[in-house]
Order: C-alpha cells, then structure tokens, then sequence
C-alpha cells in the first residue's frame, strides 16, 4: 500500500503543536522531513509526523539546528546572507569602544528634509495610480484565491482516489477469492453429474437388457407347450 498524503494540519493534529510550528520545523529541517510542493500547498509523506514531533522535542531540549540535524545523518542547508549578518550582530554587538560617530544637527536636518521630499514625490505617485494598482491588486487576489481552492481540491480529490483505489483492489481481491471458491463447487458439480450419467447410462443398459431378455420368454411363453419343449420359436 502507498504511504498516506497528509498536509500541515494533519501533522499539527497528529503530534500536538501548532500548523504554524510545523511549517516552520519543515522548513528549518527540510533535509530530515520528507515532503514536497504540490502547487502552492506543501504535503507530506505519513512518516513526517513522527520526524516532526522528534524534532519539536529536541527543540525543546535546546538542541541546535546543526546538532538535530545530525542525529537524523543530514547535514545542514546553507545559510542565507541575512542568517550570516543576524549571526555577525549577536557575535559582535556594538560596545562602547566601537559606537558611530555623532553627526551634526544641521546634516541630520538636511537628511530629513530629503527624505521628507523623496516621500512626499512618491506619495504622489502612489496616489495618482493608486484606483489602477487597487483595481488589479483586487483581480490578483481573486485569481490567486481561486488558483489556491482549485489547488486544494485537486488535493483532496487525488486523496479521494487513493482511498477509492484502495477500496476497489481490496474489492478485486475479494471477489477473485469468491470466484475460486464457485470454481471449485462447479467443477465438483460437473464430476458429480458426470459420475450421475455414467450410472444411469449403466442402468438404463441393464434395464434394456432385462426388456429384450422378457420379451423373448414372453414370446416363449405364448407359444404352445409342444413347440416349447422342441425349442420352436
């Protein structure tokens, strides 16, 4: 049998923590989970759950990532450069030695003033086109909704089928059981009437045979004593 397909929710039920902490172990220890995209919905194969639920505990034990990730023998992805920076501040926050040098009233002014401007251009600039982009903000919602219910439905509707699937090979199996069985009642019913017809052919012989055998001591019998006893037919 193939392996159930389950969704966030699913695995969020099964081991006791939220959707939102599932989605983000599988995303944090996507080596370790076996899943997949199916459009823009994630699934899972049925053994995720317990890898999951393993790893909400050692989170919760203070394991790192590299350390979880290498009790299950993967080893981790690659950090992304906002990781290394966020990594870099915590290793080396600023101290007392290393502050920024003060600026001056007047260039934090003149700074101000730019960006005030810069803001109020774009702002403009929104406003002007802002029906436009809210009109096709809108459609785009719309479309994206109706991509994401479609998606939903050719999952549930792929789920379905397995069961479906499932169902009628559990249902073949049955009947070609039945089927062996009425084979074997029918082919000892066929050895039961042959064996039948072999008997009444016997008998219907030997009845013919005793009819033929009468007659003849009937037709005997009808002749006069005389020509009995000479043996005259």
């Amino acid at each position: 049998m193939r392996d159930k397909i389950l969704k966030a929710a699913d695995i969020a039920e099964i081991c006791g923590v939220t959707e939102e902490e599932v989605k983000r172990i599988s995303k944090e220890f996507s080596n370790a989970i076996p899943q997949r995209d199916f459009g823009r919905v994630k699934i899972y194969e049925e053994k995720a759950a317990g890898i999951i639920s393993k790893i909400s505990g050692l989170t919760q034990k203070g394991l790192s990532t590299d350390e979880i990730l290498a009790s299950f023998g993967c080893i981790a992805a690659k950090k992304s450069t906002k990781e290394k920076v966020s990594e870099k501040i915590r290793e080396n926050p600023v101290s007392a030695d290393n502050k920024p040098k003060r600026v001056s009233p007047g260039v934090i002014e003149t700074a101000e003033k730019t960006v005030n401007q810069a803001i109020a251009k774009t702002s403009m600039a929104i406003n002007r086109d802002s029906d436009k982009f809210g009109s096709l903000e809108i459609r785009i919602s719309k479309i994206t909704a109706r991509l994401e219910n479609l998606e939903k439905e050719i999952l549930d509707n792929k789920t379905e089928s397995d069961k479906k699937y499932e169902e009628l090979k559990e249902m073949i199996f049955t009947l070609d059981k039945k089927m062996s069985v009425a084979n074997e009642w029918v082919d000892f019913f066929e050895n039961s009437l042959d064996d039948y017809k072999k008997s009444q052919d016997s008998l219907s012989k030997n009845l013919s045979d005793w009819t033929e055998y009468m007659e003849k001591e009937i037709d005997n019998l009808k002749k006069p004593f005389w020509k009995r006893e000479k043996g005259e037919k």
